[in-house]
């Protein structure tokens, strides 16, 4: 017989602790990798999530319907009614620019800080608002949430006649020169610049709105 023979388990056990002892650094790498990846993932759909919630209320909001939506000549309506921390108005908020139907949009933060969306679509001829639910109005109120974590909104109304910001909105028969928006995140570092949007459409309530021109006769 030769002199060849294989490894002693002596030998594989501390060639194994030595490969171990080497794989330990590149282990810590990519774990420390893994999660500044996860991080950075995360910061960036938290960011465009922001930049599109942003977006879809600047769009609403300059699209606001400056006329009041009941043309009760008796008992007119504003347009807009808001505090500093909700808002509601009307607005064609259809992603399809070919409907042009009406819809109550309210602007909201629940118990669960989370910013939701209260939709009514045809509420003209429910005269319904979500802002007070009642058991008849399930099906009709839409709750879709926006974000979450939001620890508090505050809203601000121009209103050009006196050149100051106003923190309600409620017996105006016009729409405010501008609105802000302004939110606060629950412990952590999300940012959320100054909204300013000032509506397209100016007027009163008692004009014929149109849609097209985006003006009041």
């Amino acid at each position: 017989m030769g002199d060849d023979h294989g490894y002693t388990l002596l030998e594989v056990l501390v060639a194994t602790t030595l490969m171990a002892l080497m794989a330990l650094p590149l282990s810590d790498g990519v774990t420390i990798g893994l999660r500044t990846w996860t991080n950075t993932h995360k910061e960036i759909s938290e960011k465009e999530k922001i930049r599109l919630v942003r977006h879809r209320l600047s769009q609403w909001l300059r699209n606001a319907y400056s006329a009041d939506p009941g043309r009760f000549v008796s008992a007119l309506r504003p347009p807009l009614v808001g505090s500093q921390n909700e808002i509601t108005f009307t607005a064609a908020i259809h992603p399809d620019a070919r409907v042009d139907d009406l819809y109550q949009v309210s602007l909201v933060l629940d118990e669960q800080q989370s910013l939701n969306m209260l939709l009514v679509e045809d509420f003209i001829a429910k005269e319904r608002s979500c802002l007070n639910r009642t058991t008849d109005m399930e099906g009709i109120c839409k709750t879709i949430p926006l974000l979450s974590g939001v620890k508090a909104i505050v809203i601000g109304y121009f209103d050009n006649s006196s050149g100051l910001w106003k923190d309600t909105w409620s017996e105006q028969l016009y729409l405010p020169e501008a609105i802000r928006l302004d939110l606060t995140f629950e412990g952590e570092t999300r940012i959320w610049p100054q909204l300013i949007v000032r509506p397209q459409a100016s007027g009163w309530a008692r004009c014929a709105f149109d849609s097209q021109l985006l003006v009041c006769s």
